[in-house]
C-alpha cells in the first residue's frame, strides 16, 4: 500500500491509502483531524471515502488494515466510520479488526 498526501484538494482528505499496483482500482481516503485533538481531549481520525472495484473482493479489508497502521504511525488513537446500517459488508471487515457497532439510525421521507 502506498501514502499519497494531497495538496491540490486541500480539506478533503489529509491522506489516501491506495494498493501498490499499477492500475490498483481502490482507495480510502483519511481525515487525521488533528487539529481538534487537544479541544477534543481525544486522538481521533476518520476515514472519509472509500471504494474497490467488484472484482478485487476482499481488498476493502486489506486497506483498512493499512489504515489502521497508517493513523497508529501519526499518533491516532481512535477511529471512526459512518455507514449505512444496511451495510453488512463494511460493518462486518471493521468488526473484524476490533471495532464495535456505536449505533444505527433511520431516516423516512415521503416524496410529496
Amino acid at each position: 500500500m502506498v501514502h499519497f498526501q494531497s495538496a491540490r484538494y486541500k480539506g478533503f482528505a489529509d491522506a489516501t491509502i491506495v494498493p501498490d499496483i499499477d492500475v490498483p482500482e481502490a482507495f480510502c481516503t483519511i481525515k487525521y483531524h488533528r487539529q481538534s485533538w487537544a479541544a477534543w481531549g481525544l486522538k481521533l481520525s476518520q476515514p472519509v471515502l472509500s471504494a474497490v472495484a467488484p472484482r478485487h473482493k476482499g481488498w476493502y479489508f486489506k486497506i483498512l488494515s493499512e489504515v489502521n497502521e497508517h493513523l497508529r504511525e501519526i499518533g491516532a488513537e481512535h477511529s471512526y466510520l459512518a455507514t449505512q446500517v444496511a451495510n453488512n459488508a463494511v460493518i462486518r471487515s471493521w468488526e473484524k479488526l476490533g471495532y464495535q457497532f456505536g449505533r444505527g439510525e433511520h431516516v423516512f421521507r415521503k416524496l410529496l
